[in-house]
């Protein structure tokens, strides 16, 4: 079984003054995947988020369907991925022939509707002129499909010129917000192009939808200006369009993409208070984030709202995996972090292994929490 690496013997790690701590709990060890062992009461992939059908910008974290084992899961449950790949060969010739031989306009629309929400954009691209070259008509969603697969692979002034063109051909069709949400797709970090855009929407009379505003925080954040992403949520308000569970997390996943812990924790909390609330996945999957960054207060915050959802299932385990893991650390553990699992547990009613509250004494000694320290050894 050690040879397999199923058990290990406990590791001690030596505080200042303290002497030698045994600080593995149970002997079993946990996959280094972290969290993504623990068994959840939300076994089944959610729906996607709503208000986020279409791929997401540039930036956004995403979950692989093979990671390495050290990689921490990331928020595919929160943000669909936006995937580059053409699929398993890259190719879109049986479509394209389909077209050309006389397939009907509506199974090619169909292709390049699919093609965008998977991010497949030269799929889109190729599938559109096809359908162009066949005389077939197409509607606004495919044309704006066309015109966000031009302005993320090429460009968006090109984008603007293509779209321009095609709606000159069509008889009483304009540009409307879902255009201009496509176009922004495009912007990437650009917060000037972005506004540039949200200016002559303006100026068209358009009023922002919830597409508008979601792909303009995706580039405020992968600009990381996360001041403007959180002002877009009263911005939001103001123009009578109420902030889902998905803007937020577009919010958190710009922030975790650049490390900024503090941020998704700011926002996380926000969002609570206003009433979003994460679901199962979305709290476990964030909390393997505030692991990586070593942001506690996000740790215990998602821990706190899993096990409020979960109602107290696997309470114990993520408890003792958390105060395993800090105590285990090579250098000082964090003593109010170790006290703050502690009181989680208690108040959770689970029941730490002898080990860890070997820890939990000496953190809550060293806190000069000496009542809580006779309470936890049962004094």
């Amino acid at each position: 079984a050690l040879a397999r690496g199923l058990i290990r013997p406990p590791s001690h790690a030596r505080w200042p003054g303290s002497g030698s701590v045994a600080a593995a709990a149970p002997c079993v060890t946990l996959p280094r995947r972290g969290l993504s062992a623990i068994p959840s009461a939300a076994a089944a992939e959610p729906a996607e988020v709503a208000g986020s059908a279409s791929p997401p910008a540039s930036g956004t974290v995403n979950a692989p369907a093979t990671q390495a084992p050290d990689e921490p899961r990331d928020l595919a449950a929160i943000v669909p991925r936006e995937a580059t790949a053409e699929g398993a060969d890259g190719s879109t010739a049986g479509s394209t022939a389909a077209v050309g031989e006389g397939g009907d306009g509506r199974r090619a629309s169909q292709g390049i509707l699919q093609a965008r929400k998977e991010g497949r954009y030269s799929a889109v691209i190729e599938l559109f002129e096809a359908l162009t070259a066949s005389g077939e008509a197409s509607d606004a969603r495919v044309l704006d499909a066309y015109v966000e697969a031009i302005a993320v692979t090429r460009s968006v002034a090109e984008a603007e010129e293509v779209c321009s063109a095609a709606l000159a051909q069509r008889e009483g069709m304009g540009r409307t917000a879902a255009t201009y949400a496509a176009l922004l797709k495009g912007c990437g970090a650009d917060k000037g192009a972005a506004l540039q855009l949200l200016g002559k929407m303006k100026e068209e009379g358009l009023a922002a939808d919830l597409g508008v505003y979601h792909e303009l925080v995706s580039v405020f954040t992968a600009a990381r200006d996360f001041a403007a992403a959180e002002e877009t949520l009263a911005t939001m308000r103001h123009g009578g369009v109420a902030p889902t569970t998905a803007t937020y997390y577009r919010i958190i996943n710009g922030a975790f993409r650049h490390d900024e812990a503090a941020v998704a924790y700011q926002v996380l909390c926000r969002m609570v208070e206003e009433w979003r609330t994460p679901d199962q996945r979305a709290y476990d999957r964030m909390l393997q984030h505030f692991v990586r960054l070593d942001h506690a207060e996000g740790q215990l915050r998602c821990l706190e709202g899993s096990l409020e959802l979960q109602g107290g299932a696997d309470a114990g385990r993520k408890i003792g995996y958390l105060l395993r893991q800090e105590l285990e650390r090579q250098e000082q553990p964090s003593l109010p972090k170790v006290a703050a699992l502690w009181a989680l547990a208690e108040r959770r009613g689970v029941e730490l292994h002898r080990r860890q509250m070997t820890g939990v004494l000496y953190a809550l000694m060293q806190l000069d929490r000496h009542v809580d320290a006779f309470r936890a050894e049962g004094v």
